[in-house]
């Protein structure tokens, strides 16, 4: 299978935070319009196999990225905003932005710090607040600002070029959390061959403050079993303690036991496993205490739903700059689909009895 670079790039080079993810909607929806598609009532997109009666499966993949939203305009024309999902300050300090205004312009902007040669001794040895930060657009008032259609409320999100690294297999991009997750559950709609199921493509929304689309469209849709697509901590980069994660780019998809939302379904997990040693596919187990993703949800739908998490390694998250292994990709896709290719009801039940 080649690797459709053109798709990647389209998704993450999309502006997208949570609330705002209708431009990754409409590039999914156009990937995916051969499927019968509908909506929540939160705005995620759901595609569905078919229509036929027998197990649902859900495939989760929220569409949002980490970004922040304008909260005040001052009278010289600099920017406050506030945090859209997890930021470290620090990341972010110098890096550049763009606002989206209500009419769709795109406003460069740059997020403003101090020359190191002023910094005192005290704030050389202080952490950065965002409260602290300002987006300087070049404005030289509050009321050119507002001329340029600027608003309270409007997007903000990084930007970066999408690159194929040194080592070809290599990827950095912005958004990578979590527009690899959605690129890998298109791949896997469009190699569904099992029509005795009812799989739905789920491209979730609000997952970076509190995995909300997740929980409305697992409410829609009932499923039987569910798998989350997303992005894990790779531990492969110096000062990294070993002791805390060993993940690895390039040694396969991390099947999650365990994250601060959910415990794996043990039954669920086994089942992948084995899957993936029948067909030489590398894996990794991943273990996370703290974060979550929309299995910390789904799980909880009804009562209840056999869930787990299959995630990619990924250098640097919630950065301007994540970085990701294209071999580690192609085999998520790979396994993802051989299991929803293999499944039936009895397989269904021994994966509910562990």
């Amino acid at each position: 299978m080649a690797f459709n670079h053109k798709l990647l790039k389209a998704l993450t080079d999309a502006n997208a935070i949570a609330g705002h993810e209708e431009i990754v909607g409409n590039i999914i929806s156009e990937e995916l319009n051969s499927f019968n598609q509908t909506h929540d009532n939160l705005g995620t997109l759901i595609s569905q196999t078919n229509t036929n009666t027998g197990l649902k499966v859900m495939l989760a993949s929220h569409m949002d990225e980490v970004g922040f939203i304008v909260k005040d305009i001052d009278q010289a024309g600099f920017i406050k905003f506030s945090s859209i999902g997890g930021w470290w300050a620090q990341v972010i300090l110098g890096q550049q932005v763009v606002i989206t205004t209500s009419n769709n312009d795109k406003i460069f902007g740059i997020i403003g710090s101090k020359p190191p040669h002023i910094l005192s001794k005290v704030e050389r040895n202080k952490a950065i607040e965002l409260d602290d930060l300002y987006i300087d657009i070049g404005a030289i008032s509050f009321k050119q600002v507002i001329e340029n259609h600027i608003k309270i409320g409007d997007m903000i999100t990084p930007t970066n070029d999408y690159q194929v690294l040194l080592d070809n297999n290599l990827i950095s991009a912005k958004a990578l959390d979590n527009r690899i997750g959605c690129y890998i559950m298109c791949e896997v709609m469009k190699q569904i061959s099992n029509d005795s199921l009812q799989v739905f493509g789920c491209a979730t929304v609000q997952e970076e403050i509190g995995l909300r689309g997740a929980k409305t469209s697992a409410y829609k849709i009932n499923p039987d079993l569910a798998i989350v697509i997303d992005t894990g901590i790779a531990f492969d980069t110096p000062k990294l303690e070993a002791s805390i994660g060993n993940n690895k780019l390039g040694f396969g998809p991390l099947i999650s036991v365990l994250d601060g939302g959910t415990i794996g379904h043990v039954g669920f997990r086994k089942h992948i496993q084995k899957v993936a040693e029948e067909h030489n596919i590398k894996y990794q187990l991943d273990f996370l205490k703290g974060g979550a993703t929309d299995a910390g949800q789904i799980h909880l739908t009804h009562d209840g739903v056999p869930t787990i998490t299959i995630s990619i390694a990924t250098r640097y998250l919630h950065t301007y700059n994540s970085i990701i292994h294209q071999q580690d990709v192609l085999d998520a896709i790979k396994l993802i689909t051989l299991i929803i290719n293999q499944l039936n009801e009895t397989k269904c039940l021994e994966i509910l009895n562990g």
